[in-house]
């Protein structure tokens, strides 16, 4: 089956969920774009993380103990700026890169992490919430829930994780709500959200695939070009006038030789003909 670029296969679901790092040389190309598109936005990530936490905190100060509030917010800041700084460090430093790479099992460790942070609002803190903070957590989660197939659509099994769980809290709040058509809503999205990171993720994989053929077929032209310009150069040398020259002289007789052959043959011709008189 092809996909969007002709003649590139499409990638199977396998290839999309697979964890472990690819064998082949193609497959490890495409799997370190993936994972550097992830890098390159996790400071977006982190920083909508710690606005999101700060403004969940300042709206449930007054119903919630401020010594909880305090040490969730606090296990969110350490999180989020240790992720922060592998992401930077990884995008600085080409050594600490090289001898440390990203790894796609270590990140859905650390986005399930995340993830599992947004579980303890519904799950503790709902009931002792008013109708503003509840409203205020179903429209979060919903938000939360969304921004993982923007920022993780090149590693989807941890967008999948990520989703999963923001849709374990969804769940927690609306069975709490008691309402089930929010219930069954919620699922729907969630299936149609791990529907389009499927679809992206392949759209993403196929454009990756597409740039490396390019710059394969770029290097064989390239090369095809050096090669025919050293032939050419070959043919031009052995075609110059002097090689020539020297390569016709043993065989073929000179200008003067040829013009002093005639000249003996328009005399010799007279004088036949006055001794046949």
């Amino acid at each position: 089956m092809t996909g969007a670029h002709g003649l590139l296969p499409r990638a199977t679901l396998r290839e999309v969920f697979n964890v472990r790092a690819p064998r082949d040389a193609r497959g490890r190309a495409v799997r370190r774009a993936q994972l550097d598109n992830f890098v390159r936005l996790v400071p977006i990530t982190v920083l909508v993380q710690l606005i999101t936490a700060g403004v969940l905190v300042a709206s449930f100060r007054d119903n919630v103990d401020s010594l909880w509030l305090g040490l969730w917010f606090g296990g969110a800041v350490i999180l989020c700026f240790a992720r922060m700084a592998r992401a930077l460090r990884l995008r600085i430093d080409a050594d600490y890169a090289r001898t440390n790479p990203p790894s796609l099992f270590k990140i859905c460790l650390i986005v399930s992490a995340l993830a599992a942070m947004w579980l303890i609002p519904p799950i503790f803190w709902f009931d002792a919430a008013g109708p503003g903070e509840r409203l205020f957590l179903c429209v979060l989660a919903a938000a939360l829930i969304s921004a993982g197939t923007v920022t993780m659509v090149s590693v989807p099994p941890a967008a999948v994780c990520y989703i999963a769980l923001m849709l374990l809290s969804c769940l927690t709040i609306t069975w709490k709500l008691g309402n089930t058509p929010l219930m069954v809503l919620s699922v729907i999205y969630a299936a149609m959200l791990v529907g389009a990171i499927i679809t992206n993720s392949r759209q993403f994989i196929a454009n990756v695939r597409a740039t490396l053929d390019l710059e394969e077929r770029g290097e064989i032209i390239q090369l095809l070009r050096e090669f025919e310009a050293a032939g050419s150069g070959g043919l031009c040398s052995s075609n110059s006038p002097s090689a020539s020259r020297s390569a016709t002289s043993p065989f073929r007789p000179s200008r003067a030789a040829a013009g002093g052959r005639c000249r003996a043959s328009r005399c010799a011709i007279p004088t036949a003909t006055s001794s046949a008189g």
